[in-house]
């Protein structure tokens, strides 16, 4: 099972994840920068995202945007694939 504990000796971690209204999946590499677990308990990390391409750069500003605009999904003009 997933514990905090485990992230304790890892320092870079590679990321692929997808975005809500983008049809490709967004490949980074990232930088473990705080371990912290979540009010409900669960594992909480904190990374911080380097050598990323401008373009996933981009989708991820769109999203987040979206989300505290209160919009729950990405813009689909951000999907330049």
């Amino acid at each position: 099972s997933f514990t905090l504990e485990r992230l304790l000796d890892i320092e870079d971690v590679s990321l692929e994840f997808g975005l809500p209204g983008l049809s490709r999946n967004l490949c980074v590499r990232g930088r473990i920068v705080r371990l912290d677990p979540t009010d409900e308990g669960e594992p909480g990390v904190g990374i911080e995202f380097v050598d990323i391409d401008a373009r996933d750069t981009e989708a991820i500003d769109a999203y987040v945007r979206g989300v505290l605009d209160g919009h729950a999904a990405a813009r689909s003009e951000i999907d330049h694939s």
